[in-house]
């Protein structure tokens, strides 16, 4: 009786291996494609690098444009081509439109408050179109100028105060977010610059040309005219998106993506690293080389996949007109009231520009240069004398 009962016993144990097995691979076969992975901790181990967003890229080149990662228990998708990344953050925009409860933002967000991370719904709608309309829009940007020009004396005043508060280990000021992603592009950009003496010069000659002369408030009105000062920005933040995999989405509910299964639940990433250093979009792609926007019609506003800063869709970020506003203001005047060189003896083909990945992308080291001050007083007296 004993031997009949732990027959049944192996039995039944077989049998669910076997169906479990099978509907393991009916669920395989129906997903993306993807590395293979371990035991509770799924395909983890293939992102032990510093540099994730580099690492799938190197697995997309192996399993496609769609790939499927099991992140110990989480089931999620990267997406790592314009094409596929059009079904998930254009024709199907909604269905992956929400983001992913996750622990950390739910506790330093205080539920997922914040427009960035709040799921899908009426709260969000009306968080975003507060911000597009009220606060971020270029409008609201505009008016909101002068503020900025006096905004020096209040910075001045604060820091000297802040020196003496003592700030808690690792703890962050709820406005770093947006201040740490643009001094880590504004960063980027002169990285870049220095490293490409003639971008540097023809900037820098483009900028004191249009604010020589201007009051220091007047600045922001002929931004406009610095063309390739913009172009400038726009190729840097090709080379460094600061979200390189920009923010998680969470499918909604089950769909099909580039011809492959995504399970409702599933995190969704997408490479715009990937996107924006791919030979396949872009010619001389790993080239800082600004002149190739001059004819290219990618954009800030998503439109273009293959260049994706600020993401696209619904969940594209809110503030993007201001960040950009403020990092292209920051960088010209950088350019205006200074001249720029590495310290004595490096060369600009010796700068370390390591990526170090956190909050955002930036440098692993921060950039040192040897700023000298531009005499805006002398250049006008000599230009006065060649007048006459």
């Amino acid at each position: 009786m004993e031997l009949t009962a732990a027959a049944l016993l192996f039995l039944s144990l077989v049998s669910l291996a076997i169906l479990l097995s099978l509907l393991g691979r009916k669920s395989k076969a129906a997903r993306p494609p993807g590395p293979w992975s371990l035991p509770f901790i799924g395909s983890l181990h293939h992102l032990l690098t510093p540099l994730p967003h580099v690492a799938l890229r190197d697995l997309a080149k192996k399993h496609g444009p769609v790939m499927y990662l099991r992140l110990g228990q989480v089931d999620a998708v990267v997406i790592s081509t314009p094409a596929a990344a059009q079904e998930v953050l254009r024709d199907k925009d909604i269905n992956f439109a929400s983001r992913p409860s996750i622990l950390a933002s739910e506790i330093c967000l205080y539920g997922n408050l914040d427009v960035a991370f709040a799921p899908y719904g009426a709260y969000w709608l009306t968080m975003r179109k507060l911000c597009t309309t009220e606060l971020l829009s270029a409008r609201k940007v505009r008016q909101f100028a002068p503020v900025r020009g006096g905004g020096h004396d209040v910075v001045h005043e604060h820091g000297h105060r802040e020196g003496g508060v003592r700030r808690a280990p690792g703890a962050v000021p709820v406005g770093d977010r947006g201040t740490e992603t643009t001094a880590s592009t504004t960063e980027w950009v002169m990285s870049e610059l220095i490293r490409n003496p003639c971008a540097m010069a023809k900037a820098q000659k483009e900028v004191r040309c249009a604010f020589d002369h201007k009051n220091p408030q007047d600045h922001e009105a002929h931004m406009e005219e610095l063309c390739y000062t913009k172009m400038v920005v726009k190729e840097a933040m090709r080379l460094h998106p600061v979200v390189p995999l920009l923010l998680p989405r969470v499918c909604r509910e089950t769909c099909d993506v580039h011809g492959h299964r995504v399970e409702e639940g599933t995190r969704v990433f997408v490479n715009a690293w990937a996107m924006a250093r791919s030979p396949e979009y872009w010619q001389d792609a790993e080239e800082f080389r600004p002149e190739r926007f001059e004819d290219n019609a990618a954009d800030y506003k998503g439109t273009k996949l293959e260049y994706l800063p600020f993401g696209s869709g619904r969940r594209m970020c809110p503030g993007n007109i201001f960040a950009l506003a403020l990092v292209e203001l920051v960088v010209a005047r950088l350019l205006y009231y200074f001249d720029w060189s590495l310290p004595a003896g490096m060369r600009p083909d010796e700068l370390d520009m390591d990526t170090v990945v956190g909050l955002t992308a930036k440098r692993s080291n921060h950039l040192l240069l040897v700023a000298s001050p531009y005499n805006v007083l002398i250049h006008k007296e000599i230009d006065d004398c060649k007048a006459h």
